[in-house]
């Protein structure tokens, strides 16, 4: 067929967005199995490092014998002011040691400077740097273009700029493809009058369809990636970092013991690092309520070296 349509499954990661549902291993790798048997052409496993359990998965995978599927690592670009070689998220990310990883950046400007609070400069290196690290080290590479479409609505030479970011290095004999997260990444569709660029000749392109349960999805990564990537290394959390995930009016209920607001947080997760250095947090299921806040399941595990909250 020419020009077929390729499915990129979302179920291992979205799909456990629901109230009550959390896969064991075992129950991925059936799932893994099924989509493969149905002809899926990508299976995204998880998130590597967010939770034990994904790991596990990671490393029990590689034993499947699939047909068709390719499997995907989840997560996002490097950190801002972080070598790509250096930044934690993305060794995970190669030692999932799948054939594909995923990774999602910013495309609409407000993300950039209020979010991750970082230059507009800084995130098309941040792009640019995780694509092309991950392809040289021999991973066909899906850039997931994060709401491009509200991004392209409010400064569309910007939202472009990050996709010529993930694709324009010269390719290193893999494949490397973008998708729009939530929207598409075509310019001229929903929300701009503007015209379509000339499709670039090294990479393809293709769209993330969600229904209306998945629009939390990505605020359900952000609460995950806090407990994978702040809860579980207190010891070396950077300011900027818990910055890149959250607000400065960000509302903790019930309130940190460090203090309300972001800064109460940040207070809370440097004593958490001083008490116990080898904290981990295994999330096992993350709730949403109606009313946008969310309630998490998860198992902590760690040796206090010093008074834990009055006892010793």
């Amino acid at each position: 067929m020419k020009n077929p349509v390729q499915i990129y499954d979302t179920t291992l990661r979205d799909g456990t967005q629901g109230e009550g549902i959390s896969f064991s291993v075992t129950d991925k790798l059936l799932i893994t199995e099924r989509l493969d048997e149905f002809g899926i052409d990508y299976v995204e496993g998880g998130w590597p490092g967010s939770n034990p359990r994904d790991m596990a998965y990671f490393d029990e995978v590689r034993r499947l014998r699939l047909k068709h599927s390719r499997v995907a690592a989840f997560g996002s670009t490097r950190r801002a002011g972080v070598a790509v070689e250096e930044d934690p998220q993305i060794r995970l990310l190669l030692e999932a040691e799948t054939p594909v990883v995923t990774v999602f950046g910013k495309t609409w400007l407000l993300h950039v400077t209020d979010v991750l609070r970082t230059t507009p400069e800084e995130n098309l290196a941040m792009i640019e740097d995780s694509v092309r690290y991950l392809v040289e080290n021999g991973r066909e590479v899906i850039y997931d273009a994060e709401h491009f479409y509200d991004g392209f609505s409010d400064r569309p030479e910007y939202a472009l700029a990050t996709l010529e970011a993930a694709v324009g290095f010269e390719p290193i004999g893999t494949q490397s493809w973008a998708r729009g997260s939530r929207s598409g990444i075509v310019p001229g569709g929903p929300k701009s009058d503007q015209p379509t660029r000339p499709t670039n000749p090294i990479y393809e392109s293709g769209v993330s369809a969600m229904s209306n349960t998945a629009s939390t999805t990505a605020n359900r990564d952000t609460v995950r990636s806090f407990y994978a990537d702040i809860l579980s290394s207190p010891a070396t959390t950077t300011e900027d970092r818990y910055y890149e995930l959250f607000s400065p009016d960000v509302v903790s209920i019930p309130t940190p013991p460090g203090g309300p607001g972001a800064q109460g947080m940040i207070n809370t997760v440097a004593f958490l690092g001083q008490v116990v250095p080898d904290l981990t947090w295994e999330v096992q299921e993350i709730i949403a309520l109606d009313d946008g806040r969310f309630v998490v399941r998860g198992e902590a595990s760690g040796t206090p070296t010093g008074a834990f909250f009055g006892v010793e």
